[in-house]
């Protein structure tokens, strides 16, 4: 459930900062794929600034073919922290200025070591394997670093065995008597346990109840539906989740309330894509218009969990969406896409089956499409 991952839902960029997405900037600044059609003089502006609205947003594929394929200069790393993805694909890519600017940076930059770890994951190892003096040097005492360049050199620290978990050691029975929020996380680790469905209700609103009812599944539907009802209630999102998860077509007006409570939350875009897959299981077609806004949302982390609803309940409807998201900057969102691709966009399929910068997965299905279409 996404709402259990909230944390992850942090802004990055204020929602006033962005332009309408019907123009060419605000379009780009979402990794929209129709941002690639327009005036790609305002592409110099999405690599001047980091318009993520979340940090789990992807943007480097997108923004590195912008730049390879309309010969935009080659981003500065220490203008925004995305651009170290960014240039890690285009080195990948054998971009040599690229490689100059992130073998620079690892040299004298600040953050150099996130830098050298990045590309060590990306690039092969006779790329990056001639830093090994200069990561030496800068390297400070008593530095403990775990990542791939380090344990390829013999100098990554031994792992830390992990702490022992707080009442791993206490039986089920004992953790059902105490059904604190530590006991009840206890329990999560262990499974589903239906004997909670008797005690939830009488417990405090404990957060780890939430992953309870999710665990339990359709079994938790008409504890969910009871939270639900209950507008004040600490624990209705993730209720309504339960719902989107399990639930029928008679929690659709719990799952249209909550959409329009995130729906009226400000510059707040996260916690759709359960609803999403709720509506599309429902086969509520009602939701077509809502999956359609939400396209246009900066948070692009969850545009394929609207594209994936938006097909299921309309195909056609879905139709220009599955085009548009053959350039888009989320590989899900690519990778459905391109399964679903025609005979018309067998150009496309060819570009994503044999360009470098693509995701493997990507690469993979789109040569499996070019052969089924």
């Amino acid at each position: 459930m996404r709402r259990g991952r909230a944390p992850l839902c942090l802004p990055s960029v204020p929602m006033a900062h962005y332009e309408s997405s019907a123009t060419t900037l605000g379009a780009l600044q979402r990794g929209l794929g129709r941002g690639v059609f327009g005036d790609l003089s305002d592409a110099l502006a999405v690599l001047r600034d980091d318009y993520r609205w979340d940090g789990v947003d992807e943007r480097a594929v997108y923004l590195a073919r912008l730049v390879r394929d309309f010969d935009l200069p080659v981003p500065s790393l220490t203008s925004s922290l995305q651009n170290l993805d960014v240039l890690s694909v285009l080195g990948r890519c054998g971009v040599l200025s690229a490689v100059d600017a992130l073998h620079d940076y690892v040299r004298s930059g600040p953050q150099w070591v996130e830098v050298l770890e990045t590309v060590a994951v990306d690039w092969p190892l006779e790329m990056w394997d001639d830093l090994r003096p200069v990561a030496l040097a800068r390297l400070a005492p008593g530095a403990r670093v775990w990542g791939k360049p380090w344990k390829h050199w013999g100098l990554a620290a031994p792992l830390v065995r992990p702490a022992r978990r707080l009442l791993g050691d206490r039986t089920t029975e004992e953790l059902l008597a105490l059904l604190s929020d530590d006991a009840v996380r206890e329990l999560n680790r262990r499974g589903p346990h239906p004997a909670l469905l008797d005690l939830a209700g009488s417990l405090p609103p404990l957060p780890s109840l939430c992953r309870s009812l999710e665990l339990l599944g359709a079994l938790a539907v008409p504890l969910a539906r009871t939270w639900a009802a209950q507008p004040d209630h600490p624990l209705r999102g993730g209720a309504v989740d339960v719902l989107a998860l399990h639930g029928d077509d008679s929690d659709l007006s719990a799952i249209f309330a909550e959409w329009d409570r995130l729906d009226h939350l400000p510059d707040f875009r996260c916690g759709y894509d359960t609803l999403a897959a709720g509506v599309a299981r429902i086969g509520a077609r009602a939701a077509v218009p809502r999956l359609r806004k939400l396209w246009y949302s900066p948070h692009s982390y969850e545009r394929a969990a609207y594209l994936r609803a938006l097909n299921a309940l309309d195909p056609e409807v879905a139709g220009p969406f599955l085009a548009e998201g053959l350039w888009d900057c989320e590989s899900e969102v690519r990778l459905f896409a391109v399964e679903h691709a025609t005979v018309s966009q067998l150009g496309r399929l060819a570009f994503l089956r044999d360009d470098p910068m693509e995701t493997a997965s990507v690469r993979a299905a789109a040569a499996s499409r070019i052969s089924s279409v």
